[in-house]
């Protein structure tokens, strides 16, 4: 069960090759098969969650974070010390929109045979679902904000092409749909900009995007559980301590007191390791945007610390916060259908019920919250934006 985490990356290719098989062959096979195929792409990555839920229930909600073998590496820029993993977070809060994004979208994956039976897109129709569910998925399982990124582009792309799905009816009404999809799109794109800013001015005052990186602890005031037991311990932000990564795949978390050395004891050629109940053995840089921001606020006020340089121009990281959570704020705003971003969701009503039943009421729109939800630690340390998100 330790290695359950390793799975995840599967949540996302069943969906995948489902989407591929649909849109290569759909046309040609029958309305059962096409059917057949995107529900269980969809049952199967629902299964995959289930086992990851399994996974933290059985040992504490540890928090893992997994490499998958193929992208190891995704952006690296060696002369500017730029490394952006893609790396896939498996913990309470990703798992609970897994199983909810799987379990829902396979009623509807389900629902849909029916409803487009006759349809003469009915394996394009199944594509598109199975590519949302892919992208939705990789928006909640990335541990950067860039992967979460390109899900939400993705599930955007999705609603554009689900929205104007009957874009060729006759009478005028084909002109409807795709006006309504196109408006979806370019409202989008105004909370797209908010996103945006956000992490291009995360990635300036942390030189990172990672939320957690590997080896640090998201609650070390929490404590940490040893690991023969396996009890991860739940931290006040919502993440999960104890989490540790190895080359590729995961690594059981250890305890022990700062400095000393984990017990021996595990079967195997396993070499004894050194175990932390804090990140104070990590220099700021090396943390993940969470820890740094923690770490930055800690500082007194003036200290040079807490300063993030713009060219000529400084700016407080208490200040830095709340631009940036206003900026996440806007790209919650559009991707959530919330005031005053909302205009584009009645019109979407114009693609096939399934659409609205998968996108706009069970997971797109929830990924504006999930954005903040993840990132709860510097919401609560920007009391502005929390007023306005309260608002």
């Amino acid at each position: 069960m330790e290695n359950y985490p390793q799975l995840v990356p599967l949540i996302i290719l069943i969906p995948a090759v489902g989407a591929i098989i649909n849109f290569l062959w759909g046309a040609r096979l029958p309305e059962r098969a096409v059917a057949i195929i995107g529900t269980t792409a969809s049952a199967l990555a629902f299964l995959v969650a289930i086992l990851l839920y399994s996974y933290l229930t059985a040992l504490g909600n540890v928090a893992a974070v997994v490499n998958p073998p193929i992208l190891e590496t995704w952006i690296r820029i060696p002369g500017d010390g730029l490394e952006i993993p893609w790396q896939m977070r498996v913990d309470t809060l990703s798992v609970t929109m897994m199983l909810v994004v799987t379990g829902v979208g396979t009623l509807i994956h389900i629902y849909s045979a029916g409803y487009m039976h006759g349809d003469p897109k009915f394996g394009r129709f199944f594509a598109y679902l199975n590519l949302f569910l892919f992208f939705m998925l990789i928006l909640v399982t990335g541990n950067n904000l860039l992967m979460l990124f390109v899900g939400w582009e993705g599930v955007g792309l999705c609603s554009w092409l689900l929205i104007g799905f009957w874009w060729d009816k006759t009478k005028g009404v084909g002109w409807r749909n795709s006006n309504a999809a196109r408006k979806a799109f370019i409202v989008n794109r105004i909370g797209d900009f908010g996103l945006l800013m956000a992490i291009f001015l995360t990635f300036w005052t942390f030189g990172t995007l990672d939320f957690y990186r590997p080896g640090e602890l998201a609650n070390p005031e929490a404590g940490h559980a040893p690991a023969s037991e396996a009890v991860g311990v739940e931290g006040e932000a919502g993440e999960d301590s104890g989490e540790v990564e190895s080359e590729g795949a995961i690594a059981e978390p250890v305890e022990g007191e700062q400095g000393e050395e984990a017990a021996a004891g595990t079967e195997g050629d396993h070499a004894a390791v050194q175990a932390f109940t804090d990140n104070e053995h990590i220099e700021t840089r090396d943390l993940g945007i969470f820890n740094q921001a923690a770490r930055m606020l800690e500082l007194p006020d003036g200290n040079a610390g807490r300063l993030v340089s713009f060219g000529p121009f400084t700016a407080d990281i208490g200040v830095m916060l709340t631009v940036i959570t206003l900026f996440m704020l806007l790209g919650a705003t559009g991707k959530s259908a919330q005031i005053p971003l909302f205009v584009w969701l009645p019109d979407a009503m114009a693609g096939p019920t399934p659409v609205s039943a998968l996108i706009h009421a069970a997971t797109m729109v929830t990924a504006g919250v999930y954005l903040m939800v993840r990132c709860n630690v510097v919401f609560f340390e920007a009391p502005f934006t929390s007023l306005i998100v309260t608002l």
